[in-house]
């Protein structure tokens, strides 16, 4: 099919701001929210009328103006107070500034150390920061100036070869393309970090910015989800449906924290859980239900399970997840000529296991799968699932057999995936493989785990052939390895919240 490049691209020039995606964050990560800072952390404070101190909710990087000052920039001296990481290849940065500069030479942000340097070079980048300019607040991004009177700001910042690309938000959700910048003599960055600026030119006022979060994303190789995903729950700080519209909504007291990929969601196997409305796209009859589980506990708790609420036969569908004995099990059905359990002891506690299960209507057939291997099976027949009910991520609230057979999972649930087919063995296998990768955004055609604009335009590109980057094929939406017409408008949709 011929596409008119000018259309797409009309059609695309409509969308001002990205709308992003939860970024997994895999590296090193600072909430700033401890006593003391992370000894991880290079320290550089030649000033000693500067001082770098925690508030318990952020790092405060104070620049002085006594001694000189504290600047970092040729000509001036390179006395800023800053924090610093050593990192290498390429990746993503966020984070989150409080900040209320109200004269000249006030600046805090983000610094950029090239390779070859160590964490006091002045051969340094201030890429981004919020800074006062030309009478007004602004923030300066990778060479361009954003005008931005609020003292709460979000920045990111990505490095993909030489070019380092970035973004604001004034809430953390909704971003702005801010720009690039490119530097062909700057192929590997050492260090990045944060810092604060201040010179005695203007005044006597010091810069005291607050950093609430550092954030710092790798780019890992991600995993192509096979075809038939349906809904995935990823729980990256949200329960939101990573492909489809059945968000989840956190019960009882769920939370997150470190997961097997990035976050996962906390459960306290009491009454907390992730609960997903019923919808049409869940109405299988062929199933795959897949996620990785961390068990606290050597109770009885639910991983994932369509159930009815009321308790009344049949009170669930299909489900997965533990038992006391340290078994796995699985059953298409509510009743017990479906329910398939492994030996004691296949699921470890306080390890990561994967559970799956899958059933196939045209052979009647389900099977359990524990760490990638089949576990269980056994020929069922052809059933009529009860997969219109709600989805439940750890817990069952529910049973005709009385509240003993009401539990909730204790741990953590990552991961959690939905497929309309039942994979077949060596896929279950090959998901189990894949350790520690995210699975592949949909659309995200730049691998950055954002599917945006930049992603459509990088398909156009290669659909026109006018562009040679290496494109993440694992983010093909209909599964042919292929960045197309279909993923152009996959994207689009995203971004216009009609998908």
């Amino acid at each position: 099919m011929n596409i008119s490049g000018k259309l797409l691209i009309g059609i695309m020039a409509f969308w001002v701001a990205s709308t992003w995606h939860s970024l997994a964050w895999a590296g090193f990560n600072d909430e700033f929210n401890s006593a003391a800072l992370d000894s991880r952390w290079e320290v550089v404070n030649p000033n000693p009328a500067s001082s770098i101190s925690m508030t318990g909710e952020a790092v405060r990087i104070t620049a002085s103006e006594a001694n000189g000052g504290s600047d970092y920039y040729y000509g001036s001296n390179y006395n800023a107070p800053r924090i610093l990481q050593p990192v290498s290849g390429d990746w993503m940065l966020e984070i989150k500034l409080d900040f209320n500069p109200t004269t000249d030479y006030q600046g805090a942000g983000i610094i950029l150390i090239p390779q070859g340097q160590d964490a006091s070079s002045s051969n340094g980048n201030r890429i981004a920061e919020k800074a006062f300019s030309g009478g007004a607040k602004v923030i300066r991004s990778v060479g361009t100036n954003v005008p931005w009177t609020a003292n709460l700001a979000y920045i990111r910042l990505s490095k993909n070869g030489c070019t380092y690309t970035g973004w604001v938000s004034a809430d953390g959700t909704d971003w702005t393309l801010n720009g690039t910048w490119e530097d062909s003599s700057q192929t590997d960055t050492a260090y990045v970090g944060l810092f604060s600026i201040r010179q005695p030119w203007t005044g006597s006022a010091t810069s005291t910015p607050e950093f609430d979060y550092f954030r710092f994303a790798e780019n890992l190789e991600c995993m192509a989800l096979p075809e038939g995903a349906v809904s995935w729950w990823g729980g990256d700080m949200t329960a939101a449906d990573g492909l489809a519209d059945n968000n989840g909504v956190l019960i009882g007291g769920a939370g997150y924290a470190d997961g097997y990929t990035d976050q996962a969601f906390a459960l306290d196997g009491v009454d907390d859980a992730v609960r997903i409305t019923a919808a049409q796209s869940l109405k299988l009859q062929n199933l795959t239900m897949e996620a990785w589980i961390f068990p606290e506990s050597d109770g009885f708790g639910p991983v994932l399970e369509f159930n009815e609420e009321s308790g009344v036969l049949p009170s669930y569908g299909p489900n997965m997840g533990i038992l006391a004995s340290g078994a796995a099990y699985g059953s298409a059905t509510s009743y017990a000529s479906t329910f398939l359990e492994s030996g004691a002891g296949a699921v470890t506690l306080y390890a990561w296991n994967h559970l799956a299960f899958t059933y196939d209507i045209s052979s009647g057939v389900e099977t359990l799968f524990i760490n990638g291997v089949a576990a269980e099976q056994k020929s069922v027949g052809s059933l009529i699932m009860k997969t219109n009910y709600p989805l439940y991520i750890g817990r069952r609230p529910a049973s005709h057999n009385g509240p003993d057979d009401i539990a909730s999972f204790h741990g953590l649930i990552d991961e959690a995936t939905i497929y309309s087919r039942a994979l077949s063995a060596s896929e279950i296998q090959s998901i189990f493989n894949k350790e520690r990768h995210n699975k592949c955004w949909p659309g995200d055609a730049d691998g950055d785990r954002i599917t945006d604009l930049a992603d459509a335009i990088l398909c156009l590109q290669i659909l026109a052939a006018t562009s040679q980057e290496k494109a993440n094929a694992g983010a093909a939406v209909d599964g042919d390895g292929a960045l197309d017409l279909r993923e152009i408008l996959f994207i689009l949709r995203k971004l216009a919240g009609l998908s």
